[in-house]
């Protein structure tokens, strides 16, 4: 498989995910397998929604970002985020705390997160409850034995606690991102009452189990 074709694959099978998490696995010319695992619960396969023309008012109402001007910067739509009718000439960009630059990019009643190594929609009532996941092991943009959360909550969460297998840590957000990469597992992402399980890592993937 082609260095940049993992990331469609990705969408496609979220899409045929219905209500369960999604996972693609693909190789990276002599890379080891590159594993994303989504953590949203995306709209069931269905025809692709119309694309949408402006921000859906009630994600921008509570996810300042989106409240910025488009940035010309993000990625091309995937399959995953055409099927939700998502308009990259709406993309926000957002830098989380630790650098890594992501994009808000607005669909029809959806937003999807998107950055040049992942891509992930989810529906705008599931995005607001913190249901905008991603999370990444063995990509070629992370060192080895690294995973990678990187996840969108509303405005007023300051930091999210991150539940590894070795313990926990807080995350600080910004620009309505949080991101994280770490060498153990990650379980759970939690703020106030809101908890979040994450999958496990696939099968053969290239973690270390701790």
């Amino acid at each position: 498989m082609h260095r940049h074709s993992w990331k469609a694959v990705a969408a496609l099978l979220m899409i045929a995910a219905g209500s369960g998490t999604a996972l693609a696995i693909a190789q990276v010319d002599n890379s080891p397998p590159a594993s994303t695992v989504t953590a949203t619960q995306p709209a069931a396969a269905a025809p692709n929604r119309s694309t949408a023309s402006t921000v859906d008012p009630e994600l921008s109402a509570r996810i300042a970002v989106l409240r910025k001007a488009p940035d010309a910067g993000a990625p091309a739509t995937t399959p995953g985020a055409a099927h939700f009718g998502a308009d990259p000439n709406l993309a926000r960009a957002a830098l989380a705390a630790d650098g890594q630059k992501v994009y808000l990019t607005p669909a029809n009643g959806a937003l999807c997160l998107q950055s040049a190594s992942f891509g992930t929609c989810n529906d705008t009532a599931s995005v607001l409850d913190g249901h905008l996941v991603s999370v990444t092991y063995c990509s070629p943009t992370l060192a080895a034995g690294h995973n990678r959360v990187t996840g969108v909550v509303p405005d007023g969460v300051s930091s999210v606690t991150e539940t590894m297998v070795a313990g926990e840590t807080s995350v600080p957000v910004q620009d309505n991102v949080y991101d994280l990469d770490s060498t153990s597992i990650p379980v759970e992402i939690t703020w106030g009452d809101v908890h979040i399980p994450l999958p496990a890592p696939p099968e053969g993937a290239c973690v270390s189990g701790s």
